[in-house]
């Protein structure tokens, strides 16, 4: 046990002594921080005058290779589509990144597997309960 006991000691020493200077990795040029960029999307809503969580969606982008994850604001609640296209403006000035358009999707609703007939048990797997 003591003889394992000192190699664990040492790598974890050295380990720990390697930590700062792995903080200091020069990044990438370009590279805006997910942080920063939530940062700048509350600021710009704040200043838009509009209050609540935003709904903020993550995109990966893979070009260049080791590609950025850029955050936008979605509609959502108090934020409308145009509030939502002069946030994500706003934050894109303030990162110093080139504003992409807004695309606003929408979704059908699905009213599931159900028939207006259903009784509660439908098909033997699922409940239909109310209309």
């Amino acid at each position: 046990m003591k003889q394992l006991a000192r190699p664990l000691i040492l790598a974890c020493a050295a380990a720990l002594t390697a930590q700062p200077a792995l903080a200091d990795l020069p990044q990438r040029k370009g590279y805006i921080p997910a942080t920063e960029q939530h940062q700048a999307i509350i600021d710009c809503q704040y200043e838009r005058g509009l209050r609540g969580a935003p709904k903020i969606q993550a995109t990966y982008v893979a070009y260049p290779w080791g590609g950025d994850s850029v955050l936008r604001i979605l509609p959502h609640g108090s934020v409308g589509a145009a509030d939502a296209a002069w946030i994500n403006a706003c934050a894109d000035a303030r990162l110093g990144r080139a504003s992409a358009p807004v695309q606003v999707r929408r979704v059908k609703k699905s009213k599931g597997v159900c028939p207006s007939y259903a009784s509660v048990l439908y098909g033997g797997t699922a409940y239909c309960v109310g209309k």
